[in-house]
């Protein structure tokens, strides 16, 4: 889904975490950036772990 045009990639998204949380399912949206910057600022300040459990947990 990565061609780097236009197709609705976002609009995808979108609609598939609003099902989830319809569902039940915790839901994150942010963009590869957000993510990554989110963990690293929690790696330099030495709670990567906690994070990780944080964002993931129960994750499917």
């Amino acid at each position: 889904m990565d061609d780097g045009l236009s197709t609705g990639k976002t609009h995808l998204a979108t609609g598939l975490g609003i099902r989830a949380c319809q569902a039940g399912h915790r839901v994150a949206f942010a963009t590869a950036a957000q993510w990554v910057a989110r963990l690293a600022d929690a790696h330099q300040a030495g709670r990567l772990d906690d994070e990780l459990t944080r964002r993931w947990a129960g994750s499917c």
